[in-house]
């Protein structure tokens, strides 16, 4: 569900795992451009989709036989799609969120969300798939590694056996929500460190970023149900990792165009693709209140992409806060 970039990535690397991909474009004109070309020339220029990957905007076709579902698209649209495709599931079907955000006006999880859209034969295969990927190298095939979380062991074992390749390694996990989590709140770190770069503040700066950051990850993430050795594995401490340090995240680029004096608004229009740190801020911001948390970097990059403060202004909160025991 979803032709973006990542949408494309994973149609491409689960064809070369040798099972029938179905594409599904959100409009027509998208997915005769699809057909047309064989390649993504909006969201993933170069990469060349296989004969073999059905391309459609009819929902009734992409989900038809389909043992596992993928959302894929922008997590502010994903409760739409959701609604959409659910009388045309399978009854046994797995639905697997690889979507990295939390909803910004329900504040749920993409497992969350699911769980409201969807009837209750589908809640325990729900599965979540996350982990340290860039879109343009898993469809270049380049070697990659991701968590494939489910509380069905069953269902995940069943994603990582018909999924897995020697391109894309993946490991089951049982804990959905921790997965949800780390591959969201990643995003909110990642502007933060784009920041942090265009500032000139250097390397101590973003690894005492990427470390603190992990602790806030955690923290939320325990807080909504999550396992703490969730977050030292592929879809916390590994996302986290390549998020914060590449150009290649939309998230990180959005936080260095900040850091160079660019304004909020005028950065998210000049972009193609949707940085999903920015409304996740909003999110994770309202639920370390609703849990009564400290998220100190969440707080200042809310602060930061909302003009309360200049980049360098939320550096200097941060580093003279009281002291306190690591």
């Amino acid at each position: 569900m979803g032709a973006g970039s990542w949408g494309t990535a994973l149609a491409i690397a689960f064809d070369y795992a040798g099972v029938p991909v179905v594409l599904w474009a959100h409009t027509p004109a998208l997915a005769a451009k699809l057909l047309l070309h064989r390649e993504n020339v909006d969201y993933l220029p170069g990469a060349r989709l296989p004969d073999s990957v059905i391309i459609t905007e009819d929902i009734a076709e992409a989900a038809r036989g389909a043992g596992a579902v993928f959302s894929m698209g922008p997590t502010q649209f994903a409760r739409d799609v959701i609604t959409r495709f659910k009388p045309h599931l399978l009854k046994g079907a797995i639905v697997v969120n690889a979507a990295k955000g939390i909803e910004r006006t329900s504040h749920q999880t993409m497992t969350e969300l699911a769980e409201e859209v969807l009837p209750d034969r589908f809640h325990k295969r729900l599965g979540v798939l996350s982990g340290p990927n860039f879109a343009e190298e898993v469809a270049q095939g380049l070697p990659a590694a991701a968590v494939i979380a489910s509380r069905s062991k069953a269902a995940a074992r069943w994603i990582q056996q018909k999924l897995s390749s020697d391109r894309l390694r993946l490991y089951t996990s049982n804990d959905p929500i921790g997965a949800d989590i780390g591959g969201s709140m990643k995003n909110i770190y990642a502007i933060a460190a784009g920041a942090i770069d265009a500032l000139g503040l250097g390397d101590n700066a973003r690894a005492a970023l990427i470390t603190r950051a992990l602790v806030e990850i955690a923290r939320l993430g325990k807080a909504v149900g999550g396992k703490g050795k969730t977050f030292k594995g592929l879809s916390g401490l590994g996302d986290l990792l390549l998020s914060c340090s590449s150009h290649k995240s939309r998230n990180y680029n959005v936080g260095y165009r900040l850091g160079r004096g660019e304004g909020l608004r005028d950065i998210l229009a000049d972009m193609v693709h949707v940085a999903e740190g920015v409304p996740t801020t909003v999110a994770a911001t309202a639920l370390a209140e609703r849990h009564k948390i400290e998220l100190p970097i969440t707080a200042e990059v809310f602060r930061m992409l909302y003009g309360e403060k200049s980049p360098a202004d939320c550096v200097r909160e941060l580093m003279t806060r009281e002291l306190k025991p690591e």
